[in-house]
């Protein structure tokens, strides 16, 4: 008799079955395997996060901020320049009509 026919009788025929898996593991295990995720997860963050330079002293977040502050005023003066450009063709457009 296949085992999905067996299952079906027994459910049909309303029989209580009771079962229960033998536990091999050790208290130490369950343990393990319950907090391993976390302390990878933990462990990948402090890894990625000294790779960035957020724990270092010197430079890390800061240092990146200070560069993006520098290359936005000169992203400034470009668009100032282009803004001035702009105006001056503005200008000789309307010189024209």
């Amino acid at each position: 008799m296949k085992r999905w026919l067996c299952g079906l009788t027994l459910f049909l025929a309303s029989t209580p079955v009771w079962a229960q898996t033998e536990s091999r593991d050790s208290p130490l295990m369950a343990v393990l395997f319950t907090w391993a995720p976390v302390l990878v997860l933990v462990g990948f963050w402090l890894f990625f996060m000294r790779k960035i330079g957020w724990t270092s002293k010197a430079g890390g977040y800061r240092e990146y901020m200070r560069v993006s502050q520098e290359k936005l005023a000169l992203i400034e003066g470009h668009l100032a320049e282009i803004a001035s450009s702009l105006k001056t063709i503005a200008e000789k457009e309307r010189g024209r009509d």
